[in-house]
């Protein structure tokens, strides 16, 4: 029997580290062109390798320690022409990515689910020797949350994707829900897609631009600390799909026991040399540690079709 369970977060604002006199910041340090990758949507780092990801691009990117691109691997071999990103009506739309286990040298590629069947897509990628990938199709899976969700097509759009213990979470832009799902029931449904896995929903209020609400836009997952850094960017547009104005970003911090009792995450909205930071950010992972409470942060902004751009941020105070 498939279990539903629809949990509300509230509005409280909560002062993490307040304990310590301290509350989490992040300072930008440095902001550099991606180049080579067009609408970076993902970033991720797989036992000190980095790999982005595009919304429209056929492949998968290896990042030097310079930070620039030294590998792609093409993850859909089918294609006959590799030498152009794809066109909106047919690209797979990759938003989000995750390491599904520690041990293994393994990403999980996420298509968005919206608007086109085609998004409704898994890609596993094994970078473990000669790169590959496999293609899984996900339109019964994500049919099933939309259904027992009740999120029309339009506000249906997965944009961030991790795994933390037994669980994997996924992030929905359009209506700013967290979907929480067992994994050993996922990688059941990967190879028998009739067993469709229960799932637990989360939903939260963002904050505001200007009268315009922020979504989702990625997370990352950092163990020790239990805690999510969760990305979200405001566009004034008049749907979760369609590009438009960047306002500026966020980044959440919320920790696994806050999901469970529904308090909303503490948000921190970014700047650069004390201005508004007007960029679209996609997705974050950490690289390093220094000390307790203190994490190298890199995140990736989608330029809508222009060069990405990549940054580098610390975290302090968790």
């Amino acid at each position: 029997m498939r279990i539903l369970i629809i949990l509300i977060a509230g509005f409280t604002m909560i002062n993490k580290g307040s304990c310590q006199g301290q509350q989490p910041d992040i300072s930008i340090q440095e902001i550099r062109e991606l180049q080579g990758v067009a609408s970076a949507s993902g970033i991720e780092n797989l036992h000190g390798d980095l790999f982005v990801i595009g919304d429209n691009t056929p492949y998968i990117f290896r990042l030097n320690k310079d930070l620039q691109v030294e590998e792609k691997h093409l993850l859909f071999p089918e294609l006959k022409s590799t030498d152009s990103l794809f066109e909106k009506a047919v690209k797979p739309d990759l938003e989000a990515l995750c390491k599904p286990k520690e041990a293994e040298n393994k990403l999980w590629l996420f298509g968005s689910g919206s608007r086109y069947k085609e998004r409704d897509v898994l890609i596993v990628f094994d970078a473990e020797g000669e790169p590959l990938s496999r293609q899984f199709s996900l339109v019964d899976f994500y049919k099933d949350l939309r259904s027992k969700a009740q999120i029309p097509g339009s506000d249906f759009n997965i944009e961030g994707a991790e795994v933390a213990g037994e669980h994997l979470y996924l992030f929905n832009r359009g209506n700013n829900m967290i979907f929480k799902i067992n994994i050993s029931e996922f990688e059941k449904f990967l190879t028998q897609p009739a067993s469709l896995p229960a799932a637990e929903f989360f939903e939260f209020e963002l904050p505001e631009i200007d009268g315009v609400k922020a979504g989702f836009s990625g997370v990352t997952f950092i163990p020790g600390e239990e805690i999510f850094l969760i990305t979200a960017s405001v566009e004034d547009t008049d749907n979760w799909i369609d590009d438009g104005e960047v306002l500026g970003s966020y980044v959440g911090v919320l920790t696994l026991k806050e999901l469970k009792e529904k308090v909303q995450p503490l948000w921190i909205k970014l700047t650069f040399n004390g201005v508004k930071l007007q960029k679209k950010i996609e997705s974050i992972t950490s690289i390093s540690t220094t000390t307790r409470g203190e994490y190298d942060l890199l995140m990736v902004t989608d330029s809508d079709g222009d060069i990405s751009e990549i940054i580098k941020a610390r975290l302090t105070g968790l």
